[in-house]
């Protein structure tokens, strides 16, 4: 099997959540896809947001692993903005 798995971690600090996403990631590639991961493609300097969005855009699917802290500010800003 091939194709490219697009993963994404908040990490703020959170240790759990990047071995989650080593695991992912270890799995993804066990099964033979790749995984673009964006704390490890996307170099220091290079414009990230437009590096990011490639990597999505060249995935055939993705993850994106958030902590119930992660999803309560995003219903925050999601409230600010209706």
């Amino acid at each position: 099997m091939t194709g490219q798995i697009f993963i994404s971690h908040i990490t703020k600090g959170d240790s759990r959540g990047r071995q989650l996403r080593r695991c992912l990631v270890e799995k993804v590639r066990d099964r033979g896809y790749t995984a673009f991961v964006d704390e490890e493609d996307v170099s220091a300097g290079d414009m990230w947001r437009s590096e990011t969005y490639r990597g999505l855009a060249e995935s055939d699917g993705g993850a994106l692993l958030l902590t119930p802290d992660d999803c309560s500010v995003f219903s925050a800003v999601r409230a600010r903005r209706a």
